[in-house]
């Protein structure tokens, strides 16, 4: 898989466009998360202004893939209409959650509370445990979070640094195959309950833990 960044205003013919909504509370890491794996720097001030809405190019078996990296401002967290509609036009989801964060549990469930609310049944959705770095590492926060109530939503579990640039590219590149593997799934047919739109022929594959070296992938 090779990446790289690109100027909006380019096109590319071939190219297939993935959403990926990083969601999270204010100081949970995704702003970095997501400014590290765009631009391969950290910086401890980021400025946020309009700009939450990031691109890269991936290429995937020789196919080039347009990936649309979204990250709510704070300004809209807690308001449901606006996540609603953010959540719902997802091709891929991930939640943050900071290791700093004594109640990331909490954070994390309801975030996920409003993903099985909102999104597409089968969408991809990754739990990321950001700045790994600076605090000590929580036991078994990824068995916690299965054992809730949305548990079996989700596709993943990462242990992230954006300071070390550790385990950042890998939750991409893995979210991008995830993208693309719900994208060809869910071409096939629909099913709508009320307003929302339900594949009905997405697997729900469940995906466990597995140790890597230099991050936490549960797959």
């Amino acid at each position: 898989m090779s990446v790289r960044t690109f100027n909006r205003s380019r096109t590319f013919s071939n190219s297939k466009s993935h959403r990926i909504k990083v969601v999270g509370d204010a100081g949970s890491g995704k702003s970095s998360l997501i400014h590290s794996y765009v631009t391969g720097c950290y910086t401890d001030s980021l400025r946020r202004g309009s700009t939450d809405l990031q691109y890269k190019e991936v290429t995937i078996d020789g196919v080039s893939h347009e990936i649309q990296i979204w990250d709510m401002i704070e300004t809209y967290i807690g308001v449901e209409t606006i996540t609603a509609q953010y959540l719902r036009k997802s091709d891929g989801i991930i939640i943050c959650c900071s290791a700093a964060d004594k109640n990331y549990l909490e954070s994390g469930k309801a975030w996920l509370s409003l993903v099985a609310k909102y999104a597409m049944d089968g969408v991809p959705c990754f739990v990321v445990m950001t700045k790994t770095d600076q605090f000590v590492r929580k036991e078994n926060w990824a068995a916690e979070f299965r054992k809730t109530e949305h548990g079996s939503l989700i596709s993943a579990f990462f242990e992230t640094s954006a300071k070390e640039s550790r385990g950042i590219t890998e939750v991409f590149e893995r979210m991008t195959r995830h993208c693309v593997k719900f994208r060809d799934l869910s071409q096939i047919d629909y099913v709508y309950i009320g307003s929302r739109r339900v594949s009905s022929c997405v697997s729900n594959e469940v995906y466990f833990l597995e140790q890597k070296a230099s991050f936490c992938c549960f797959k």
